[in-house]
């Protein structure tokens, strides 16, 4: 068959499918994602599936394959090295890298900056289509940015739960009763920002250099510095990730959740509960709760494990460390009976969220048979 061929048979396959299918190589995986979400743009909003086509692994996507790519696509496209976002300390979040308003002594060309905004609004689509397809992502943004998305406004006490520290020095500084603010805090009406450890500081009213902030003028001064660092600042940025993410999740049924409510249905439950993922466990091949295997590995993962190795094991055996909404009493959890005692790891099919346990001859040899295969689980599963 020629490569013509080939092409108008595959687009014929796609165009009859009831799914959003991304075949990717994990090589390429962020490029050939946003390439293909671009070309097949009218299936958005087809349930997806992800196969990985360059390790081996084809077969039938069941959920966890497509956890897996969401939770790669994460850590790739909001590494700082890719340049879109920057981590927090405060809170662990992530935060728009505003280089577009002039507040960055780096300079782009028209192209590079065009690029830069398809990149947010393909992120955009990427947040979207986990909310849409319910998987839950192991990113977090700070709180404005779901009332940005919500359309809802953001005052001072919204700021100062994003931005801690920024956040209760303008507090301070509205509060101060001591004496005049300029005598102890010496600010002009001006913002600073860092980017790659050079500061640029910006004036936030027309000669705003020469404007010291006092006690009479001290209320816009935080108006207009909350503004600039939450809108203007990543205006063009925020824009283009809010585009792309409404193509998915855009409508009415939106604006009738809360800002804490869009966040937990994107970030899910931060709390493992191990002992209601006990409870809601399945088993198979032989293996019950009351096994004496199974009780021991329930044991091993109470007594032994720590919250880093839970989530490994989450990981290791969903695709995922994402907790749903309402716990892990909700998430499926399977544990088979993989053949009598040998030297082999547990292994796993993330797609069916199914842990396949040897019935190792006792405790401590399952116990680092499990450990040395969850802290080396990158790739495991079957799509």
């Amino acid at each position: 068959m020629t490569a013509s061929a080939r092409e108008f048979q595959k687009g014929i396959r796609a165009g009859s499918s009831p799914y959003l299918v991304l075949e990717l190589r994990r090589a390429h995986l962020v490029e050939e994602a946003f390439e293909q979400i671009t070309k097949k743009h009218a299936d958005l909003k087809k349930p997806l599936k992800v196969a990985f086509v360059d390790v081996g692994e084809e077969g039938m996507d069941q959920g966890g394959v497509t956890k897996e790519f969401f939770q790669i696509m994460v850590e790739k496209v909001f590494d700082s090295q890719f340049g879109l976002f920057k981590e927090l300390e405060e809170g662990r979040c992530w935060w728009f890298e505003g280089v577009l308003d002039g507040s960055s002594h780096v300079e782009l060309s028209k192209k590079e900056v065009r690029i830069r905004l398809i990149e947010y609004e393909l992120v955009g689509i990427l947040v979207g289509l986990a909310l849409y397809n319910g998987v839950i992502l192991g990113v977090r943004f700070p709180s404005v940015v779901y009332r940005k998305l919500l359309g809802w406004e953001i005052g001072l006490d919204s700021f100062i739960e994003s931005f801690p520290a920024l956040g209760h020095g303008l507090e301070q500084m509205l509060t101060w009763s001591d004496g005049d603010v300029y005598d102890v805090f010496m600010r002009e009406f001006e913002i600073s920002y860092e980017h790659l450890g050079q500061i640029t500081t910006i004036p936030l009213v027309p000669d705003g250099q020469d404007i010291a902030v006092t006690n009479e003028n001290r209320e816009a001064y935080v108006q207009a510095y909350v503004d600039h660092y939450v809108h203007e600042h990543i205006q063009q940025e925020f824009v283009a990730f809010q585009r792309g993410f409404e193509k998915i999740c855009g409508g009415e049924a939106l604006k009738l959740l809360r800002p804490e409510e869009l966040e937990l249905l994107l970030c899910g439950n931060s709390d493992l509960d191990m002992h209601d993922l006990e409870a809601s466990s399945l088993y198979d091949d032989g293996y019950s709760p009351n096994h004496t295997l199974i009780k021991e590995f329930w044991e091993i993962v109470h007594e032994d494990m720590t919250p880093e190795q839970h989530k490994q094991l989450l990981v290791f055996v969903t695709g995922s460390d994402r907790v749903p909404i309402r716990g892990l009493k909700d998430l499926m959890f399977v544990i088979q009976r993989n053949g009598p005692d040998s030297e082999r790891l547990p292994t796993a099919l993330t797609c069916f969220s199914r842990l396949l346990l040897p019935e190792y001859a006792d405790k401590q040899k399952m116990k680092e048979r499990l450990v040395t295969a969850i802290e080396n689980s990158t790739g495991f599963g079957l799509v």
